[in-house]
């Protein structure tokens, strides 16, 4: 067996990184150009199918880059259904789609993680792993972007308002315990209001907010885009502890969580991971590791479609047995 590895690259190179297909292809359409970034320099000939996935509640926004994901990869082409209201829909397209593979082979996924929601994300890998068979390998692709709330004035930056449904994602139940308090665990991101409302949601006994480090950030840029909305929400709380966690290394994720699990022994523990997709797949082997971790999510009412972010030039491309439980 390779060791694990965890590489940064332009998006341009990332095709030569692709030495051993065909590749199961798994992404996420989105209003996001971003859900194109990886798809337009993956070969479709390295690919045995792609399986695009879409939020149907969402196809007037997402429906335009859908339909180019689709085009990209023709014939070999598999529409996932998924729903943002709806987890148990999204569970059923994405186990339906993985059951009609084609069986007994041994499979290479190559998942874009870009532009799915983080708990879309979170119940597609906790399928994987139920799907995954000895021989199989994961790959995961990451285009983070150049920008968030892109053209706005930083004190007026938002990605999304409101919040729906406040529920435990699908697959992550946790074994929470009546008679303890609460430690809520936030990996903070760019949503703060969000993230707030949340935090007011559940009345946590102990509030542990996760700021990702200056050298484990995608940028530095993004840094201090991060380091701003993360003294935003702190200003709002009152006995807040905070910890660092890398936002580009899911295994170091891993540990910067279950290291602030430990600091409070006797409490259950609610994990809420809103930064990047990498440090959400953190936040699952963390869970699938210790069935005492319950992940939350928190449905966003309304996006910033139109200035959402943009693409960078840059990719990370790296292994994840352990989403596979090796």
């Amino acid at each position: 067996m390779t060791m694990p590895f965890h590489d940064k690259m332009t998006l341009a190179d990332l095709a030569r990184h692709l030495t051993s297909p065909p590749y199961t292809y798994i992404c996420s359409s989105s209003f996001e150009d971003r859900c194109l970034s990886v798809a337009e320099q993956v070969d479709p000939a390295a690919v045995s199918s792609a399986l695009i996935c879409m939020n149907e509640d969402m196809r007037d926004v997402v429906s335009r880059n859908d339909a180019r994901l689709r085009e990209r990869f023709g014939g070999k082409a598999v529409p996932v259904s998924l729903r943002t209201d709806r987890p148990l829909h999204s569970a059923d397209g994405i186990q339906k789609a993985l059951s009609e593979l084609a069986s007994g082979e041994t499979r290479k996924y190559l998942v874009d993680i870009t532009t799915f929601t983080h708990e879309g994300l979170l119940i597609l890998l906790n399928l994987l792993r139920q799907h995954a068979n000895p021989g199989d390998s994961a790959l995961f692709a990451y285009n983070p972007a150049g920008d968030y709330a892109v053209g706005m004035d930083e004190e007026d930056k938002w990605l999304s308002k409101g919040i729906g449904e406040i529920r435990s994602v699908l697959g992550y139940p946790g074994r929470l315990r009546p008679s303890r308090k609460c430690h809520l665990i936030v990996l903070v991101g760019y949503e703060v209001e969000r993230a707030g409302m949340l935090i007011e949601a559940y009345e946590p006994a102990v509030v542990s907010l996760g700021l990702g480090a200056r050298e484990e950030s995608v940028s530095r840029n993004l840094y201090e885009l991060n380091t701003m909305f993360h003294q935003r929400l702190k200003d709002k709380l009152e006995n807040v502890h905070e910890f660092p966690f890398s936002c580009i290394n899911h295994a170091e994720t891993r540990k910067a969580i279950e290291k602030q699990a430990r600091s409070y022994e006797g409490y259950n523990v609610v994990l809420a991971p809103m930064n990047t997709k990498i440090s959400s797949i953190g936040a699952a082997v963390a869970a699938f590791a210790n069935e005492d971790i319950q992940l939350c999510y928190a449905q966003a009412y309304q996006y910033n479609y139109e200035h959402y972010s943009t693409p960078s030039d840059q990719c990370y491309l790296f292994d994840a047995q352990d989403v596979l439980g090796k």
